[in-house]
């Protein structure tokens, strides 16, 4: 640390045996109101898990109030997200993290990373395509959160031994405020050759508060809708590593209602 001219010029390294590790360096203007701190070089390692800067981290402080990112762009590999917005201390805050064009091997290296110390070569991902859009917004405060999300996948490839087989697309929404849910779930195989859509509502506690429930916070009454035409479900699975193979293809329309925990379906 190097004051001079109330310009505070930060450096900070750290390391834990060698899976951890962490550099910091920047400064902090104490003069501006607020309080600025740049950081032109971040870089924290974890495993195999490299997080970095793609340009200056900007951050502003007012101290016991906010935090706000004017900005803050988090890169790992091909990963770009774009961290904005303002946590406040005593009010509302408004954050929101926004992605573009993100590989879906990338996402899959680093929830399931490899030990380098037995595996030479990192496992391909058998399914190759992008998310060209993931949007996640935080507002309010811990005791009445809204969250929205949203993911929207180009076209999805399955890279099998002998061919390659087209999945098709996925989009995700979420709007959850006052302990409930809304969702949208559409899946398309490719060519339009069928489809699988999910709307509704679905109860959910406070996912910042502790729930006593036994449900995992799903209680209250839910109203949601499955409808399926020709989807083939086989190559979908393949998304989720941990998933088992299943064939065949999925028709119908089911509606559930009632209290979540136990819902009444209906249905074919």
């Amino acid at each position: 640390l190097n004051l001079n001219n109330s310009l505070a010029n930060i450096k900070v390294t750290g390391k834990q045996d060698s899976a951890l590790a962490a550099f910091l360096k920047g400064k902090i203007d104490l003069q501006e109101n607020p309080l600025t701190a740049t950081f032109d070089s971040v870089r924290f390692n974890y495993g195999n898990i490299l997080i970095s800067n793609n340009k200056d981290w900007i951050i502003k402080y007012v101290p016991n109030q906010e935090i706000g990112f004017e900005q803050f762009v988090i890169k790992s590999d091909s990963v770009y997200l774009n961290l904005k917005g303002k946590y406040s201390f005593n009010g509302n805050s408004d954050l929101s993290l926004v992605g573009k064009d993100i590989p879906l091997a990338d996402i899959y290296a680093i929830i399931f990373p490899v030990d380098s110390g037995k595996t030479l070569v990192r496992k391909q991902y058998p399914v190759q395509g992008n998310i060209n859009d993931l949007f996640v917004n935080y507002k309010g405060d811990f005791e009445n959160p809204q969250i929205t999300a949203g993911v929207q996948t180009g076209k999805l490839v399955y890279i099998g031994s002998e061919e390659n087989q087209d999945i098709g697309n996925l989009k995700f929404n979420l709007d959850y405020k006052n302990e409930s849910a809304d969702i949208l779930i559409d899946l398309k195989n490719a060519v339009d050759k069928g489809a699988l859509n999910i709307t509704g509502t679905i109860p959910y506690s406070n996912p910042f508060k502790e729930s006593d429930s036994l449900n995992g916070g799903i209680t209250g009454p839910a109203d949601f809708q499955l409808i399926s035409k020709d989807f083939e479900i086989k190559y979908f699975l393949k998304t989720l590593p941990f998933l088992p193979d299943i064939g065949g293809k999925l028709n119908g329309e089911i509606t559930a209602t009632g209290n979540a925990s136990a819902p009444e379906l209906k249905g074919s």
